[in-house]
């Protein structure tokens, strides 16, 4: 017998969450605007394939940089409070003193890193633009804007 989880993908190749959500509600998007003819078949077409995978390529960036940004913290911040106390330790035991000479590595390698790749600002950036997809889904499937004005919001797109 084997148990749920041994069939499940890895980890790291699963879409987040919120993707499928947003996915499902463009196609609705799609429904009501074909109906209201406000989108050519070849349109929708475009906007089903484009649109949702930009989507989750957007979810997917800003999960990943996030993970990357709170890795980083964590080791900076670690590595800053338990530092001190084994330089402290370290006089007197030489394995000690390695242990402190590799956590500084790591510390400073974590600081250099977050400084030239910047995960922090990324993830906000990708998670407002992936925000902003959903919001224009939301607004046009939500009823909010039909006819004339959905129209509009698709000619601009």
């Amino acid at each position: 017998m084997t148990a749920p989880w041994d069939n499940a993908p890895p980890r790291w190749t699963r879409r987040p969450r919120g993707v499928h959500l947003e996915r499902r509600a463009l196609m609705r998007v799609l429904e009501y605007a074909a109906q209201d003819e406000a989108v050519t078949p070849t349109a929708r077409v475009w906007l089903e394939t484009r649109w949702a995978a930009e989507a989750v390529r957007r979810r997917h960036l800003e999960h990943r940089h996030r993970r990357l940004y709170w890795l980083v913290q964590v080791v900076s911040f670690g590595g800053a409070v338990s530092l001190p106390t084994l330089i402290t330790l370290g006089g007197k035991h030489p394995s000690v003193q390695s242990a402190a000479l590799w956590l500084s590595l790591a510390v400073a390698l974590a600081t250099v890193i977050e400084r030239v790749f910047r995960f922090g600002p990324r993830w906000h950036l990708y998670r407002v633009g992936a925000d902003q997809l959903a919001g224009l889904v939301r607004l046009v499937g939500g009823g909010r804007v039909s006819g004339p004005a959905a129209k509009q919001i698709f000619a601009e797109m």
